[in-house]
């Protein structure tokens, strides 16, 4: 990204990113308080050049949190505004975001203290309650919609 900032500077930017809802037992939903922003989000981050979408999305929750996620399941391909941030630095970024969900099939929950400073499992209510961004209320909401009328999110 370095690369490419040096190049355009912080001119408006689409990034192809990932999100996952990571399930225990319990049904509840694993967030991160991140530390870009000290916000909570579900675990996930940028695709790196030539690397499949469903393999960042295992890779950022095992970094972010110490989980390794089992079979993900597509829910949806989400962008818009809602997923627009612009950066202190004055960067400006448009992600696309693929969300996945998937359960725990290995590890424990814990912060990286790099870009994961807290983790937390979370009804979607609970979820919904804490300080946040618009794109994961949307993510939240699209997931609690589907629960709500007993269908699989996606």
């Amino acid at each position: 990204m370095r690369w490419l900032r040096e190049r355009i500077g912080a001119a408006l930017t689409v990034l192809p990113s990932v999100s996952v809802a990571v399930r225990d037992d319990a049904g509840r939903v694993l967030l991160i308080r991140h530390a870009d922003g000290d916000r909570w989000l579900l675990p996930g981050g940028c695709v790196e050049p030539e690397e499949p979408p469903d393999g960042a999305a295992t890779r950022e929750v095992e970094e972010e949190t110490g989980i390794t996620v089992g079979p993900l399941r597509l829910v949806a391909a989400l962008g818009g505004p809602d997923f627009t941030v612009r950066y202190e630095n004055g960067d400006e970024t448009s992600y696309v975001t693929v969300l996945y969900e998937g359960p725990v099939v290995g590890g424990s929950a814990r912060a990286d203290d790099v870009e994961s400073l807290e983790v937390r499992w979370c009804t979607l209510a609970e979820a919904a309650a804490l300080v946040t961004t618009a794109s994961t209320r949307r993510k939240l909401a699209l997931l609690a919609d589907a629960c709500a009328e007993g269908r699989p999110p996606g």
